[in-house]
């Protein structure tokens, strides 16, 4: 499962700092497995507040699962705020650490090489892959439909994700340059 973060108010700086930070790591996973930059870089601004609510390299919110745990995959407890019957709920991890547990990565590079080897290797996202990588919109459009930020066993989650996920692909596009990057 993933989780849908409420995003908190922070400085330009702030945010420019977490794209200097994780951008590297985005354009490398994009090179290596296809999925766009910034879809990937969007989504990360997304689920954990650009940065402000990722604590161990959370980036994507990814729920530890009973496989992860097994394999000795690092944790991190985090509050949450999850869609539920269309209502947002917030779980505080001291009171649901089984809703509240999430992957944790050493750096940004493993959290995007993680979240993009999540994409290919569940064919609920396999649609998302017919995409060119330069087609934003069509990825977006996918991931929404494929029930990226969905509980796919209730259907429960932001019913404006795709929407919510653009307007951060442009808000990272025009950043961009304020850190020496030309796309």
């Amino acid at each position: 499962l993933w989780r849908l973060r409420q995003m908190p108010d922070l400085t330009e700086s702030q945010r420019l700092d977490f794209l200097r930070h994780t951008w590297p790591g985005a354009v490398a996973c994009e090179a290596a497995t296809g999925v766009p930059a910034l879809i990937s870089e969007a989504q990360a601004c997304l689920e954990s507040g650009w940065g402000a609510k990722a604590a161990g390299n959370a980036l994507f919110g990814v729920k530890a699962d009973p496989d992860w745990k097994a394999a000795g995959g690092a944790i991190v407890l985090q509050d949450t705020t999850e869609v539920v019957g269309g209502k947002r709920i917030l779980y505080k991890a001291a009171q649901h650490p089984e809703i509240c547990s999430f992957r944790a990565y050493a750096t940004p590079e493993e959290a995007f090489r993680d979240h993009a080897a999540f994409l290919r290797r569940n064919p609920r996202y396999a649609p998302c892959f017919a995409h060119a990588r330069s087609d934003v919109e069509g990825w977006a459009a996918s991931l929404d439909i494929c029930g990226y930020s969905t509980d796919h066993t209730n259907k429960d989650g932001d019913p404006r994700y795709s929407v919510k996920l653009l307007q951060l692909v442009a808000s990272v596009r025009k950043r961009l340059p304020l850190i020496g990057v030309k796309l």
